[in-house]
């Protein structure tokens, strides 16, 4: 969320946003590291 916060949008997202999104970027890397 390093992106969003920077450009200014962390702080405007609801909860649930939220959550989603830091549970697409867990799924996202999970992924990336078992491709390897």
């Amino acid at each position: 969320l390093r992106i969003l916060k920077s450009k200014g949008l962390a702080p405007d997202l609801p909860e649930h946003l939220y959550h989603l999104i830091k549970k697409a970027v867990a799924v996202r890397k999970h992924l990336e590291r078992n491709r390897k």
